[in-house]
């Protein structure tokens, strides 16, 4: 026979009381579900035992290896202490199903389960430097791929990342709406330094393709997204996290014919690459361990001299990166785009180039489309194959932009790396080759 203590540890209660007595005084001590469970992930979503409410949830790592968890949706919650100061858009409770609450700040604060806490500043500022402005702008990256109404000049969303930021609209201070399918205006829990009615909050609109933080009045009803709090011991991770998401993403591909060969090609952010490794037999050319199978797969390997002549008319090696400053930060990548100056190679992360499949370790989520794979290299010298499965190589162009000048090197992206690396271009050794539009 089971407990009384193991009977209310299975049951689905929110909270229990403990009363003991002592000479006269009775004490008494509330459980909650938090208290007891902690905070509970399974498969991706987290169940809000105030309503049931079930709650995708989005998860990344950051610069420090910290795991970070958001909810991919907008919280929509009330309860008699929130209800006066948070609204359904338009005052229609259909709208609440679709695009949560809107609430004001000080709602805002305290309108997260336990475990969970509004974002500061500095989170939100973190999810966009994670993001970030490369393939595409982190605007478009946070967007859900429908449900907006962008301008002619604004790219479509592909919720690049499962964050599904949808234009919930907001109840201004002063009164009326700003519209849903237009606007998305997030809460931070950061309040103004200069003003002590303003706080800081983030924008999505379809006038542009950014992610934008500004200060708006405390008064205002915006959405909330909750964040973790990660408190030791309380955080219980069960099942896989939704990936569905990433068969979603609209991709802007297209094919390449050459030399009797179709080759797939991805557009990111004004340039056109090769989205498969040349496989075109010519010059000095290796299959990996000389079979065509793996020619099939993972395309031919070339010596320089090769490589440097192989790509069609009209195409070039890719260019690795367009400036010489190591110093890059993401607010260049906005200087650049209004420069008409696109990203480079160097600049993607290895989750958003790798290849879903292929990898013997550590598998990318091929983001971008570019699907690198890891096809190895060949030392010429010693007539031995390396690394497959486990780097990839290509060669590239290198622009100097202070000097004007362009160099030939290869670049290298092992299964444990963040970004690309360059590697060792000495003409002993064959890499695999991507071609780029010029």
């Amino acid at each position: 026979m089971k407990s009384l203590w193991s009977l209310l540890l299975g049951t689905s209660l929110v909270s229990f009381f403990i009363s003991a007595c002592s000479e006269g005084e009775e004490v008494v001590k509330s459980f909650s579900n938090y208290d007891l469970n902690g905070t509970v992930i399974k498969d991706g979503y987290f169940t809000d035992v105030r309503n049931n409410h079930t709650y995708r949830i989005m998860k990344y790592v950051d610069n420090l290896g910290t795991e970070k968890y958001w909810f991919a949706e907008n919280l929509d919650y009330v309860d008699s202490t929130l209800e006066k100061d948070s609204w359904c858009y338009n005052d229609s409770e259909d709208s609440c199903k679709v695009y949560g609450r809107l609430y004001n700040w000080d709602a805002a604060q305290k309108a997260c389960p336990d475990g969970w806490e509004l974002p500061s500043h500095m989170s939100w500022s973190d999810l966009y430097n994670m993001v970030g402005d490369r393939i595409e702008p982190a605007g478009t990256k946070l967007k859900t791929i429908d449900h907006w109404q962008n301008s002619d000049s604004v790219m479509q969303g592909s919720n690049r990342y499962g964050f599904y930021g949808l234009p919930a609209g907001r109840k201004n201070i002063e009164g009326g709406w700003l519209p849903t399918g237009k606007f998305a205006y997030f809460w931070t829990s950061t309040s103004s330094s200069k003003d002590v009615d303003l706080a800081y909050g983030w924008q999505l609109t379809y006038e542009t393709d950014f992610f934008n933080y500004g200060e708006y009045y405390k008064g205002h009803g915006m959405s909330v997204r909750c964040i973790s709090k990660n408190e030791y011991g309380k955080m219980h991770i069960e099942g896989d996290f939704d990936s569905t998401y990433l068969e979603e993403i609209p991709l802007h591909e297209g094919t390449l014919e050459y030399q009797g060969q179709t080759y797939k090609t991805i557009d990111l952010w004004g340039r056109t690459f090769m989205a498969e490794n040349m496989n075109y037999e010519t010059g000095n050319s290796w299959c990996y361990n000389n079979s065509a199978d793996s020619c099939k797969k993972y395309g031919r390997l070339y010596d320089l001299e090769t490589a440097l002549k192989v790509c069609p008319e009209g195409w070039q090696l890719i260019h690795a990166r367009s400036y010489d400053d190591d110093d890059y930060d993401l607010e260049r990548a906005r200087i650049l785009k209004s420069m008409g100056i696109t990203l480079a190679l160097f600049d993607y992360t290895a989750e958003e180039v790798k290849s879903s499949e292929g990898w013997i370790k550590m598998p990318g989520n091929n983001l971008s489309g570019f699907n690198l794979l890891p096809s190895g290299g060949y030392d010429i010298g010693s007539e031995s194959f390396f690394d497959i499965g486990y780097t990839a190589y290509l060669w590239a162009n290198y622009e100097w932009q202070s000097q004007d000048i362009y160099d030939t090197l290869a670049i290298g992206l092992r299964y444990s790396d963040a970004t690309f690396n360059q590697v060792e271009n000495g003409k002993n050794f064959a890499y695999a080759v991507r071609c780029e539009k010029k």
